[in-house]
């Protein structure tokens, strides 16, 4: 399904985005 690999390339980038910023506390 398409969705599928939008969602993964979003949560990648939010995860990239989080290691960026390490003011955002991981939970």
């Amino acid at each position: 399904m398409a969705l599928l690999v939008v969602v993964k390339s979003w949560k990648s980038m939010v995860k990239r985005l989080l290691c960026r910023s390490s003011k955002v506390p991981q939970g």
